[in-house]
């Protein structure tokens, strides 16, 4: 049983562009979440809790 799917990248390589933004990865948790039917969570560049709230009431 899955509880939840924890929404992540791997920038592996030395020429990765990592696309530093608030909450960079919400909008991906929230496409994996919509079309793979799962609870998921993401917490890269999360890190206030209004934030958090924002994220999470827009889903």
């Amino acid at each position: 049983m899955l509880d939840l799917l924890s929404v992540s990248v791997g920038f592996s390589t030395p020429i990765a562009n990592i696309p530093w933004a608030p909450a960079f990865l919400a909008p991906i948790a929230e496409l994996v979440r919509r079309e793979a039917e799962l609870p998921v969570a993401s917490a890269w560049s999360i890190d206030t809790p209004k934030l958090a709230e924002h994220v999470v009431r827009d889903g």
